[in-house]
C-alpha cells in the first residue's frame, strides 16, 4: 500500500473518500459521515488526512479531528475486501507519529457499535471507554419548534468574539484561552456560520452551524449557565432551526452526550431523532 498524508484535501481526494465511505457503509450501515476539512483543528499546520492506495484506487483513509491541543479524534475506513492486512495499522502509525510531533497526548477512537470490524480493531489497543454520543437528525416534517422567549437572533460577528468565548468557557468548563481559540477557528472557517442570541439587549447564548460535508451540523450550542433552565436554549434552537430550514435543504444534524438527559429532551422536543450511536475509546500516546 502506498500512502500520503496532508492537511488539506483536493477535490479528487474528497470524492475518493466519499466513495470509499459509501462502499463501507453498504457493508456496515453506520450513520456518521467523516469531515473532510481540517480548518477546525487546533494545529492548522498538522497533517490530519492519511490516505492509503492500491494502485490508483483508495483502499483506506484515516482522519484526525483535533478540537484542542491535548487530544485528537480518530476516524478510519478500510475497503471491506482489503481488511485485516495491516492497512489501518500503517495509517495509524503515520498519524501517531504526526500527533506526537505536535505533543498530542491522547486519542479518542470513534466507533459505531454497528461496525463489527472496528470493534475487532479496538481489541488490539489499550483503550478504555470514554463516553458515548448520539447522532441526531432534525425531522423536517415535524411541526416547527416555537420560541418561548422573545430573543433577538443575529449573526455572530468578530465584534462579539470576547463574549462568545466567555460564554463557551463558562458553559463547557474550558480554559478562557482555549475557548477563544476555538471560536476564532469557527470564524476562520468559510463553511461555518454563527448565531448569537440576545435577551434584553445582552448576548446570552450562541450556536454555530457547519455546512461542510453535505450537512448542516449544529455545534458549540451554549447558554449562559446562570440563565439555564428558563427556556433560552429552546428559544435559540427554535430560531436557528427556522433560519437554517429557510437557507438550506441539507440534513440538519447534531451530536449529544448520551448521559445529557436535559439536552436529549430539548432536541427531541424540537424535532430531532436519534439516527446513530457512537462510542469514544480513549488511548494515551
Amino acid at each position: 500500500m502506498k500512502w500520503i498524508q496532508t492537511r488539506a484535501l483536493t477535490a479528487r481526494q474528497q470524492e475518493q473518500i466519499r466513495s470509499l465511505q459509501e462502499t463501507c457503509r453498504r457493508a456496515e450501515p453506520f450513520g456518521h459521515s467523516v469531515f473532510l476539512s481540517g480548518e477546525l483543528n487546533h494545529f492548522g499546520e498538522m497533517d490530519c488526512f492519511f490516505l492509503g492506495y492500491e494502485g490508483q484506487a483508495l483502499a483506506a483513509v484515516l482522519t484526525l479531528f483535533q478540537p484542542d491541543a491535548r487530544e485528537a479524534e480518530v476516524t478510519a475506513f478500510v475497503r471491506p475486501d482489503l481488511r485485516r492486512q495491516g492497512r489501518f495499522t500503517a495509517l495509524f502509525a503515520a498519524a501517531r507519529a504526526e500527533l506526537e510531533r505536535f505533543g498530542v497526548s491522547s486519542v479518542l477512537f470513534f466507533h459505531e457499535p454497528v461496525c463489527a470490524s472496528g470493534g475487532e480493531v479496538l481489541k488490539r489497543f489499550p483503550v478504555e471507554r470514554h463516553h458515548t454520543e448520539y447522532l441526531m437528525e432534525y425531522d423536517r416534517t415535524a411541526a416547527p419548534a416555537v420560541p418561548v422567549l422573545p430573543l433577538e437572533l443575529e449573526p455572530a460577528t468578530r465584534e462579539l468574539l470576547p463574549r462568545l468565548a466567555e460564554l463557551s468557557a463558562a458553559a463547557f468548563g474550558d480554559a478562557a484561552a482555549d475557548s477563544r481559540e476555538k471560536v476564532e477557528r469557527f470564524f476562520a472557517a468559510p463553511a461555518v456560520n454563527g448565531y448569537a442570541a440576545r435577551l434584553d439587549g445582552r448576548v446570552v447564548g450562541h450556536l454555530f452551524c457547519n455546512t461542510e460535508g453535505g450537512e448542516a451540523y449544529l455545534c458549540d450550542f451554549c447558554v449562559e449557565p446562570a440563565l439555564q433552565g428558563r427556556g433560552i436554549g429552546r428559544s435559540i434552537l427554535a430560531l436557528v432551526l427556522a433560519r437554517v430550514r429557510r437557507e438550506t435543504e441539507l440534513p440538519i444534524r447534531l451530536e449529544v452526550d448520551a448521559v445529557n438527559d436535559r439536552a436529549l429532551g430539548l432536541y427531541t422536543a424540537c424535532g430531532f431523532r436519534e439516527t446513530a450511536r457512537c462510542d469514544y475509546w480513549r488511548m494515551a500516546l
